[in-house]
């Protein structure tokens, strides 16, 4: 049997034995290395232990939150694999432990975010892995399929009343469901389709209700939840329950409520009084209802420096995402707040609300302000002020990061400006920031590029800014003249256009990275060249030396 992971379930643990024994192998000697390459597969399995044996090589390798950290090996073998492995189609697994000796646990496919080349040490890589997004993505997947509302209140109502948010009767789940519409009715607001059975609630004892949600949302959301008929609980499946951390959770709230909204919206249905029954659902509407009222009279907002491309970038629910996030903060000013954490708050729940943070409309004043807020905070600790604002502020941190990006960077110089207004002088702490914000990208649940090397935090942030301000008049020239005149102007066509342009410029990074390659040793072999006739001359004059003496 070859190697294969068809088998090999996420989450699982598995000694080296087991998997030799499972792929065919005559001893596990043949897993025994941290980083092993089976033959004629497009496999590359890393075998991860934290804590290791005292006489062995001692990487220092760690996970920290969906980031993996790892040392290459001293010889450098495996570190160009590595690199290459996305541009070769290559796939790397991941088996980690804390401690030798214990078992690995799988954690399935990761992808390289990160490395840093060195000749005198190892190399550092780090590496992304997606298990939390996957199962938000099954979650934003099966809500999107939606006839009805009942999906996510069903969610939202377990969320609300398991133990642990693992666990709940089904009687507390459907009373909890059952709650949300007879609030609804009462506040006069539109219930449900007229269609639906949900839409009468006033009139249906509890055990229709009951009914009504065992055999819709329960029984279509079976991938994801659990229902113990003969115990009466309804809880998430296994594999949800082994990532339900609170991360997860905000996840699996923040997706349901958008979807609950977008339902409304869709049938009509929005309200703006109030809900009484979950606080951050009642602000959802209000807040929308405001919007909703207010644009339809006012259409001379200004328009974000790079809005125009924006509209082209982002879809038209993320269009329509961007311009209601930029009323709310035309109402609600970054410059209004006195403190950093006044910021977070603001923005902690608009940003739940787009796709990419550029979408939320950032002034230059806003960015100056939110800058003077973060230097103040690190000022007296540096390490500590770090700490407080990527843990405790993230999304004021990527929102200041994407400012910044937008209306800064500059011939390919992003950190300079950064470091001007923060006061840092320190570089060292770019790749701390850059990297937190990358696990903020992750744990708002936006979308993040793998790219490798250091450019990958420069290239999210850029990604959530949409075309620099100093990069637009050459985006214009350059890129929308050439589509214009080639008369490509149609959504599709673009899209077309832009993938050939991508094909044409991964063939260009191919042959230039070859060409530097080839280089690389013609420069190694002029130097070999150089000290060997160095060396011969010096043995030609030793010789003259002698025959002299």
């Amino acid at each position: 049997m070859s190697v294969s992971f068809e088998n090999v379930k996420i989450g699982k643990e598995y000694t080296r034995p087991q998997l030799a024994e499972l792929w065919g192998y005559k001893s596990y000697q043949a897993l025994a290395k941290g980083i092993v390459t089976p033959a004629e597969t497009p496999y590359i399995i890393l075998f991860i232990t934290e804590e290791k044996q005292p006489h062995l090589t001692q990487y220092q390798d760690s996970i920290d939150n969906n980031i993996l950290s790892i040392e290459g090996e001293v010889g450098h073998t495996s570190d160009q694999r590595l690199i290459d492995a996305e541009q070769n189609l290559d796939k790397i697994h991941l088996f980690y432990r804390k401690r030798h000796h214990m078992p690995f646990i799988y954690y399935g496919r990761i992808h390289l975010l990160y490395y840093e080349i060195n000749t005198a040490e190892p190399s550092r890589f780090n590496f992304l892995f997606h298990r939390k997004t996957d199962i938000t993505k099954q979650f934003e997947l099966s809500f999107s399929r939606r006839q009805a509302s009942y999906k996510m209140v069903t969610v939202l109502s377990l969320l609300d009343t398991s133990s642990s948010n693992v666990v709940s009767g089904i009687d507390e789940v459907a009373r909890k469901f059952m709650e949300f519409y007879e609030t609804r009715a009462k506040l006069g607001a539109m219930v449900e389709s007229e269609k639906m059975a949900m839409a009468r609630v006033l009139d249906l004892p509890f055990s229709k209700v009951k009914q009504v949600m065992i055999s819709n949302p329960v029984l279509y959301l079976e991938d994801l939840l659990e229902y113990d008929k003969s115990a009466n609980l309804l809880s998430f499946k296994n594999h949800v329950i082994n990532d339900l951390d609170e991360e997860m959770l905000i996840f699996i709230r923040r997706i349901a409520l958008k979807n609950l909204y977008d339902y409304y919206h869709e049938i009509g249905g929005l309200c703006d009084k109030g809900l009484g029954y979950w606080g951050q659902l009642e602000s959802y509407y209000a807040q929308r209802s405001i919007f909703e009222q207010n644009f339809e009279t006012d259409h001379e907002s200004k328009q974000h420096p790079g809005e125009p491309v924006a509209e082209k970038m982002y879809s038209s629910a993320g269009a329509h995402e961007s311009r209601y996030v930029k009323r709310l903060l035309s109402s609600y000013s970054l410059r209004e707040c006195s403190n950093i954490n006044e910021c977070e708050k603001m923005l902690e729940d608009i940003a739940g609300r787009v796709k990419f943070f550029g979408q939320i409309e950032f002034k230059k004043e806003d960015i100056d302000h939110l800058g003077n807020l973060i230097s103040t905070r690190l000022a007296s600790n540096l390490p500590a002020g770090i700490q407080y604002v990527t843990e405790k502020t993230p999304a004021a941190l990527a929102a200041f990061l994407v400012g910044q990006g937008i209306y800064y960077y500059h011939e390919g110089d992003y950190w300079t400006p950064v470091s001007n207004s923060l006061g840092l002088a320190d570089v060292n702490w770019q790749a701390k920031i850059g990297q937190e914000y990358l696990r903020t990208l992750v744990s708002f649940g936006k979308p993040v590029l793998e790219v490798s090397g250091f450019h990958a935090y420069v290239a999210n942030i850029l990604l959530h800014g949409g075309i620099p301000q100093s990069l637009l008049p050459e985006f214009f020239e350059t890129v929308i003249k050439l589509l214009v005149h080639k008369d490509v102007v149609e959504p599709e066509e673009i899209k077309r256009e832009v993938s050939e342009w991508r094909i044409e410029g991964e063939e260009y990074n191919i042959v230039a990275r070859e060409l530097f390659r080839l280089n690389k040793k013609k420069e190694d072999y002029l130097q070999k060249k150089e000290q060997s006739e160095q060396i011969l001359q010096i043995r030609k004059e030793l010789e003259q030396l002698k025959d002299e003496v």
